[in-house]
């Protein structure tokens, strides 16, 4: 399935999915990682900003940011981050991946003090 959607066949790959039985949150698995994989950006933000994405948003933005040759771009880090819908959870991905404006202006919106005083520790501010 993974091959087929490299090389664009996923027409080909959902008629396996149906073969096999895979369940939708297998299928999106393997087709979040073969578009890392080819580096189709575009397509892996299409897909996470699926409302209904069976997968954890931040499996995304960690298989964006591991993918082969450096990883995927700030601005698609950016942008996959953003799709998340729980603000706790963007500010520690901002801050992992070191978006120090963005996590902060996240974090000036929480009233969680102990939390903040965590992130910023991890930001070194």
């Amino acid at each position: 399935i993974s091959q087929l959607l490299i090389v664009g066949h996923e027409k080909s790959a959902l008629r396996l999915k149906s073969d096999f039985r895979l369940s939708e949150r297998a299928f999106l698995t393997i087709k979040a990682a073969s578009l890392a994989e080819t580096k189709n950006w575009e397509q892996l933000l299409v897909l996470a900003r699926n409302k209904r994405l069976p997968l954890p948003h931040d499996y995304l933005v960690n298989l964006a940011a591991n993918s082969s040759n450096g990883g995927a771009p700030r601005q698609v880090l950016e942008g996959l981050i953003q799709c998340i819908p729980d603000p706790r959870q963007r500010a520690e991905l901002f801050t992992q991946y070191n978006f120090k404006s963005e996590a902060e202006a996240l974090l000036q919106q929480d009233k969680d003090n102990e939390f903040i005083t965590r992130l910023f520790a991890k930001m070194g501010t």
